[in-house]
């Protein structure tokens, strides 16, 4: 993806009705941990989360009904 946008934290929103089609498609549950866990393993390498990145990743969790919310970060 590419963004004009002069400050990170602006770059690459997702549109929450975007965010939904594309958490609907993934159905395997295997699936969606494995997605969380990358997810959160992309977010941890650079030693500092966001609050856009935690927020994607509690989506995720919800939506899936994976685990607690929030207990990714930690």
């Amino acid at each position: 993806m590419t963004s004009s946008y002069a400050v990170w934290g602006s770059t690459c929103q997702i549109d929450k009705e975007a965010l939904r089609s594309v958490m609907a498609e993934v159905t395997d549950p295997i699936l969606q941990q494995t997605t969380l866990e990358l997810c959160v393993a992309v977010i941890r390498a650079d030693f500092h989360s966001a609050d856009s990145e935690e927020n994607l990743v509690n989506t995720l969790a919800e939506h899936w009904r994976l685990v607690n919310p929030g207990s990714h970060f930690s």
